[in-house]
């Protein structure tokens, strides 16, 4: 019993990672990752070929190592094959690559139950947390369908973890872990170098006791270094591998995603404070129809949480945003070490928050970018309340259970598939 009291975070990972799992199974078998744009603009038709081939894909510099991912999926492959284990190779790599996804991101509530222990928590009311954060809307998406986005927000949970294990510790941790998690992070999607730069660099401020101005000339240098690594790694194995470029990460494909007016910024503003809010809670989700499907490989219906300027959720869930930041702040200033840590997640949130109020266009999609940070720093307002943390998790289910529900009915694939 004592065994699984001690380690009853690994425990969680394992359910979620069946659960996850589960998802992934069943929207695949429906036929819902043979199409773009069905889940919130994602892709996953393109990262399953990334995941599963490597050599036919995305092979784009802005998400430079991701086909790395095939190459143990192609050794099970064989291996398989080899034994008589399958026929269809395509299919059974397709298959395999579905848990990637799952995978990581159960790796991911370790290292945050891990995070909250290393700022103090209680350790029940960091199961609870974890059970909060594991069941946010976001975390079940994207934890279920094959994207980058669950990976990225495994290695920003590391480079936090990092933090607050080195504050906790007073002792720096060496620069080949951060690199290594730099380079994992920034060759996942390439403008999460700048989330690297950030994190190392008020790690040397902070708990490094470097002066500003060493710590952030250091901080560029390794940066630098990183995003050097992955351009060549990139390039150099396309060359060898004979493999053309795709077209993401081009001027012509930033361009498409990029807002063209200040109208357009001021709703992606609202709209990432608002899906930060409705990342834990499924509200407000409107099927968008695709006009261009019969042309193209997309879904004819998609899921959207992008609001216009009339949307009374939208208005609601920017409000209590900005208020829960302000409100956490005063709570964090009252110690030096919670101050620190709170100018690590204001500043990882900022860096999304510029960058999407000009790129995306839908931009729940991003949210796995700023959902660690963002739940660490409201969560001193709630952690030690049991009954409000055990109704959070009810509210949680209950709309997860509904929004499951009529999934197949928002999505129609008849005649698609």
């Amino acid at each position: 019993m004592k065994f699984f009291t001690r380690h009853s975070h690994f425990l969680i990972a394992i359910v979620f990672l069946f659960l996850y799992s589960f998802f992934a199974v069943i929207w695949f078998k429906q036929g819902y990752f043979q199409f773009l744009d069905i889940f919130f603009d994602a892709d996953p038709k393109t990262n399953i070929d990334s995941f599963a081939h490597g050599t036919w894909g995305r092979n784009a510099l802005s998400h430079a190592f991701i086909e790395i991912i095939a190459i143990p999926i192609r050794a099970i492959s064989l291996i398989a094959w080899q034994f008589h284990l399958v026929e269809d190779q395509v299919y059974f790599r397709e298959f395999l690559a579905i848990f990637i996804s799952p995978l990581v991101s159960a790796i991911k509530l370790v290292f945050f139950f891990k995070i909250l222990e290393n700022l103090g928590v209680e350790r029940k009311f960091s199961l609870l947390l974890t059970l909060v954060y594991a069941l946010s809307f976001t975390n079940l998406i994207f934890s279920s369908i094959p994207e980058t986005y669950s990976i990225s927000s495994l290695f920003i949970c590391m480079l936090i973890y990092l933090f607050v294990k080195e504050a906790r510790s007073g002792h720096r941790a060496h620069t080949s872990y951060w690199t290594a998690i730099g380079l994992a992070l920034t060759g996942t999607t390439i403008t999460n170098g700048a989330l690297f730069f950030i994190a190392y660099t008020l790690s040397l401020y902070f708990n490094g006791r470097l002066p500003l101005f060493k710590a952030i000339v250091r901080s560029s240098l390794v940066s630098f270094c990183v995003l050097l690594v992955v351009i060549v790694i990139f390039y150099l194995s396309r060359y060898m591998l004979a493999i053309e470029g795709g077209s993401e990460g081009t001027a012509d494909w930033a361009s498409s995603y990029t807002v063209k007016n200040l109208y357009q910024a001021f709703g992606n503003i609202l709209n990432f404070s608002s899906v930060s809010i409705l990342s834990y809670f499924p509200l407000g989700f409107s099927t968008q129809v695709n006009l261009d499907c019969p042309n193209y490989n997309v879904s004819c219906n998609s899921i959207s949480l992008q609001f216009g300027f009339s949307s009374f959720i939208l208005w609601c869930a920017a409000i209590l945003f900005f208020l829960l930041i302000f409100v956490s702040y005063l709570k964090a200033k009252r110690d030096r070490k919670t101050l620190n840590f709170y100018y690590l997640c204001v500043l990882l949130i900022a860096f999304n928050f510029a960058l999407h109020t000009v790129f995306g266009r839908e931009t729940f999609l991003y949210t796995q970018h700023w959902i660690t940070p963002l739940f660490l720093l409201v969560y001193p307002l709630v952690h030690t309340n049991y009954r409000l943390l055990i109704l959070i998790i009810f509210t949680q289910i209950s709309l997860s259970v509904f929004f499951i529900v009529t999934l197949e009915q928002m999505i129609s694939l008849q005649g698609q598939i």
